[in-house]
């Protein structure tokens, strides 16, 4: 009887577990969009003061 139970649970866990790694993944992929954009803009900045 416990197995069944068992079962249930795990899989009710499976759920919310695999949306917060999905939403983890976004939030990542949010970030390292955030860097990329400020990495340009520092390369910019540096071209910037170069040309002075």
């Amino acid at each position: 009887m416990d197995i069944p139970k068992l079962d249930t649970s795990a899989r009710r866990l499976v759920g919310p577990g695999k949306m917060a790694v999905q939403a983890e993944g976004i939030r990542l992929k949010q970030e390292q969009h955030h860097f990329e954009a400020k990495k340009q803009q520092m390369e910019q900045d540096t071209a910037k003061l170069g040309d002075i």
